[in-house]
């Protein structure tokens, strides 16, 4: 797999790699520059974050990067495809300054739901799971151009809606489909297989994670149903086309299939989502010890002098601190560094107790960790 670039650290403070593909690379990231903190998550979250760190959530960001800007420019295509919104965008001839900024998508991924809700609650009712098959059909007919491998990981129950908090269809969580990329409008096979496995997840949230999975057992899935439950017809419905008896199905073939009857089952649901789905779908995206190590300030080491002593420190080589304890540079610039290896005996080196940690200036240099380093003058 190609090894991509990381978001410019002058820009943005790198919380984790969210996922990675052979052309393009996704970072959650917070701007170098903060705002004040504001109200904490989106309203009807369910967050499991301090108090001083959901407050930044809302300044969170996406951050995709490639090692090919031509294949970043095509991610971006999609993203504003899919209807994700870009906050930001560089494209320059190297990929090391090219990037796309995008909100992030709070949202937990069916696969989450769906174990969470088995485990909890007894299963998940057929009227979400209508919903969120009628999200991922209208995702890839909206697309229009797009396919790619649909899974029950890569499809996003997006609580909070669009940027002004309005839902398609009675504040329910809007549906977010990842992993999708643009294909020739001849190419069938690739179509055929996006519509494949669509019909596989399909089949995976009825019969693993359906509140009517319970009544007719794992080898009943493998025969024909004689039932009225409505979500379980639309499972013998899934299952017929993918027996493939009078064809391979595309993209077409399953909507004209099975969309009529999820639209009237999800009709027939509440007209607000009951609590205990709504505790399920939000998710942080970032723990406690991820933001607390986002949020803290690059430590500041002031050079006032000794340009020459300073480049030995960036070499790794040993150097005499002296007794002013500045090892500096001359100019005026400011320069982001990082340690990888002897942060202890530079530690020991500026007075500074290895074995004790800390969260200000004085605390232990630890690894991959930035450092601005500036003039004093």
């Amino acid at each position: 797999m190609a090894s991509h670039p990381k978001p410019p650290a002058q820009l943005f403070r790198t919380l984790k790699l969210l996922a990675s593909t052979p052309k393009t690379a996704t970072y959650l990231c917070l701007p170098r520059t903060l705002d004040a903190p504001s109200s904490p998550v989106p309203r009807g979250a369910h967050t499991s974050l301090r108090t001083q760190h959901s407050a930044f959530v809302p300044q969170l960001k996406c951050v995709t990067t490639s090692s090919s800007p031509a294949s970043l420019r095509a991610a971006c295509d999609v993203l504003e495809k899919l209807g994700r919104r870009i906050v930001r965008v560089q494209f320059t001839a190297e990929a090391e300054s090219s990037w796309v900024c995008s909100a992030p998508v709070f949202g937990a991924s069916l696969a989450d739901v769906g174990g969470r809700a088995g485990r909890e609650d007894g299963g998940v009712p057929g009227y979400f799971l209508a919903h969120v098959f009628i999200g991922v059909l209208d995702a890839v007919q909206e697309g229009g151009g797009l396919a790619g491998e649909i899974t029950a990981e890569n499809v996003l129950v997006d609580p909070h809606g669009d940027d002004d908090g309005i839902w398609r269809w009675r504040g329910w969580p809007e549906i977010v489909v990842m992993g999708l990329g643009s294909v020739d409008a001849g190419d069938g096979e690739e179509v055929k297989k996006t519509a494949r496995s669509v019909l596989e997840l399909m089949s995976r949230g009825i019969g693993e994670w359906s509140d009517s999975a319970p009544v007719f057992g794992a080898e009943a899935k493998q025969r024909a149903m004689v039932t009225d439950d409505r979500i379980l017809l639309v499972l013998a419905d899934v299952q017929e086309l993918l027996r493939g008896e009078g064809g391979e199905a595309g993209m077409e073939e399953v909507r004209a299939k099975v969309f009529g009857r999820l639209t009237d089952i999800r009709q027939a649901g509440p007209a607000h989502l009951p609590r205990f789905l709504a505790e399920k779908v939000h998710s942080d995206l970032v723990t406690d010890d991820e933001m607390r190590r986002a949020l803290r300030e690059p430590t500041v080491l002031t050079f006032k002098n000794r340009h020459a002593a300073f480049v030995r420190i960036i070499a790794d080589e040993p150097v005499d601190m002296g007794s002013g304890g500045h090892a500096g540079m001359k100019t005026s610039r400011i320069l982001v560094i990082r340690f990888t290896s002897r942060k202890e005996a530079f530690s020991r080196m500026r007075g500074v107790d290895p074995e004790w940690r800390g969260d200000g200036v004085d605390g232990l240099l630890e690894e991959d960790e930035d450092y601005v380093m500036e003039d004093a003058c």
